[in-house]
């Protein structure tokens, strides 16, 4: 049998390999573009620099180990934290729904942000992610709403539909917001003074927080200085 002696064998496999390899690199490139692209449009065109640094404040309370990242992990662990503190089961309504809400909150994250496939989600592509589907009031309703709802009511152990600044502080604290910091917000979210806050009032202290490009707003303050 002869052997062409301008192709080798195996040279056609390895010229196949060479293109592919060039074509997986530059739909790569594409793509990369294309993300940073829109990532920058949401970053810039949607939301402020106050909302941008509010988002940014949120993430490193999330992100309990400060790697700069957040995984699943960090997600599944705010319900117990807040449970944990009020003394309330694990499988209570509200710690169930909470567990649940950020469990569905963190696939849908990760679902639209993870661009590199690795589990984990960096400060910019939860920024971007945050400000693309939920700053807008029904983005908030259907993603935020249904967390704070069980989140306050982890807190509102007694029914009563109110807090004070000790049952405020608490519930804040375990989500890493320093005694201090809660005072505060409690302070300004207390208008007429009563010394207690209404579950409403938090919840739409909270609506602020995440929506709101007024720096007025009193729910700015909510998750501590930034």
């Amino acid at each position: 049998m002869s052997r062409d002696v301008n192709h080798p064998p195996g040279s056609e496999f390895r010229r196949y390999h060479l293109v592919v390899g060039m074509l997986l690199r530059g739909v790569t490139t594409i793509l990369g573009l294309l993300w940073s692209r829109r990532m920058g449009e949401i970053m810039s065109g949607e939301i402020n620099e106050l909302q941008r640094r509010k988002l940014a404040r949120r993430f490193a309370l999330i992100d309990v180990d400060g790697d700069g990242k957040l995984e699943e992990e960090d997600y599944a662990q705010i319900a117990p934290r807040v449970a944990a503190v009020f003394g309330q089961s694990l499988d209570s309504p509200h710690a169930v729904a909470l567990r649940e809400g950020y469990l569905k909150l963190w696939a849908g994250l990760l679902r639209k942000m993870d661009a590199d496939g690795d589990g984990m989600i960096t400060e910019d592509e939860f920024v971007a992610s945050i400000a693309g589907s939920i700053i807008g009031r029904e983005g908030f309703d259907r993603h935020i709403l249904p967390l704070a709802e069980a989140f306050v009511g982890l807190a509102d152990v007694d029914g009563s539909g109110e807090l004070d600044v000790v049952e405020f502080a608490r519930l804040f604290g375990a989500l890493g917001v320093g005694g201090g910091d809660a005072a505060q917000a409690f302070k300004r979210l207390d208008r007429d003074g009563s010394g207690r806050l209404t579950v409403d009032e938090i919840i739409a202290a909270i609506r602020d927080f995440y929506t709101s490009p007024d720096p007025e707003a009193p729910g700015n303050a909510l998750f501590g200085a930034f």
